[in-house]
């Protein structure tokens, strides 16, 4: 009887123990689960983070190689001095330009169009251009010039000489002459307006942007103001004032800029 009662006896502590041995394996799975859980949760947290400096480390070294390569000039002062420069010495030939839709970003002026938008500089900003009469069309609209002399300010003004190699026989004369023909009526444009430059450090160039804002000319209550300011003041607009939007692209000179392109944007 004794042995019975003590096998039974055993039996039960044997099942507690077992019991209590599967209750803190079950317990030690759940809390590794969760422990594990949490692990994984951390570390794609971590991936997520190291992600983000990753790119906010690269935006930055991009920033920062973008602003070794080019400077945003725009200001007050700097707007002023390009109005001045745009409105001014160069305003004869950017009208031409951009009333003969010479805005191209692909590629530079042939050399015909070059001569003519040089003619258009002389004429209207070398107040002692060497301009002749034409014997065979006698006209105050055709004239002649030394293409040496023409070349001088295509060379100040585009930095690059007209090749009279590549000019038809109707404007290169026999005797190292051009003809310059102002027959053709330009559309008045400007004021230009400058609203922002950069300038490109790479490329050692200033890339201009600009409004020609010459539909202010229809407002009564604008146009009176506007007479009395210089050219190179800055004001604000509206923007049905504006009639086109170009980018010029300078190289700064000793004595000035090149002009090396002019594109609408």
């Amino acid at each position: 009887m004794d042995d019975k009662h003590d096998n039974k006896s055993f039996t039960i502590i044997l099942c507690l123990l077992i019991g209590l041995l599967v209750g803190a394996l079950g317990t030690y799975y759940v809390v590794s689960s969760g422990h594990e859980s949490k692990v994984k949760e951390l570390e794609r947290k971590l991936d997520e983070k190291t992600e983000e400096l990753t790119k906010l480390n690269e935006d930055n070294a991009k920033k920062e190689e973008e602003s070794k390569k080019s400077v945003d000039m725009t200001s007050d002062d700097t707007k002023k001095e390009y109005n001045k420069l745009l409105n001014k010495e160069l305003k004869s030939v950017l009208t031409y330009l951009n009333d003969k839709d010479m805005t191209r970003a692909d590629k530079e002026l042939t050399d015909e169009e070059l001569l003519k938008a040089t003619c258009y500089y002389a004429k209207n900003e070398v107040k002692d251009a060497s301009f002749e009469e034409t014997k065979e069309t006698p006209s105050k609209n055709v004239k002649l010039i030394k293409l040496e002399e023409l070349n001088k300010y295509a060379k100040k003004v585009f930095g690059r000489e007209i090749d009279k190699e590549k000019l038809g026989s109707a404007v290169l004369k026999s005797d190292n002459k051009v003809t310059c023909d102002f027959n053709e009526k330009l559309e008045e444009s400007g004021p230009y307006k400058v609203t922002k430059i950069i300038h490109n450090k790479e490329k050692d160039q200033y890339e201009v942007n600009y409004d020609d804002v010459s539909g202010y000319k229809t407002e009564k209550d604008i146009k009176g103001l506007l007479d009395k300011l210089n050219l190179d003041d800055y004001f604000d607009y509206k923007d049905s004032y504006i009639t086109g939007r170009y980018q010029l692209t300078l190289r700064k000179t000793n004595d000035g800029y090149h002009i090396l392109n002019n594109k609408k944007l």
